[in-house]
This record gives C-alpha cells, structure tokens and sequence, in this order.
C-alpha cells in the first residue's frame, strides 16, 4: 500500500523517503533524510569553510592526479537509499 505524501514538518513517526525530501521547502535550510529520519543542519562556521575547502583542494589534486574521480561542492542531492 502506498502512503500519500507525507508534509515532513508535521511530525508523522513513519520513516521518510526522497519522495518527502522534495516536498521539503526551499527556505536555505540544509535537510537531509538519514535512515529515513529528518536532520535539519546549520550553516557552517567561516572556520568550517576553511577546512573544508583545504581537504577538497587536496582530494582535487590528487583524484585528478591519479585519474580516479571528481569532486562536488555541497549542496549537491546524493540518493544513496531511498530512506537515506
């Protein structure tokens, strides 16, 4: 059987899949689903970005380097399950 959408906001128990992640509203809030549970992240520190954009610079250089794959900046959609 299937469920109707579910508003993600409302505080319904059942677990959430990407079907609700796109009903989520655009409101520059970082949402996730993980393991069909709703995080709601905050934007991260200058300090944060600092790091975080040395280790993607390195990771850049040396996945290049080696040819073995790329690197996205966040926030980019990633399905890895359908609750997660």
């Amino acid at each position: 059987m299937t469920h109707p959408p579910l508003d993600p906001t409302s505080g319904d128990p059942r677990r959430l899949t990407y079907e609700d992640y796109v009903l989520l509203p655009d409101d520059g809030k970082r949402y996730e689903i993980i393991d069909g549970e709703l995080h709601v992240s905050p934007a991260a520190t200058p300090l944060h970005q600092k790091i975080a954009h040395t280790i993607e610079m390195q990771l850049v250089r040396r996945l290049q380097d080696a040819g073995l794959g790329e690197v996205y900046d966040a926030p980019i959609d990633l399905l890895l399950h359908r609750n997660t």
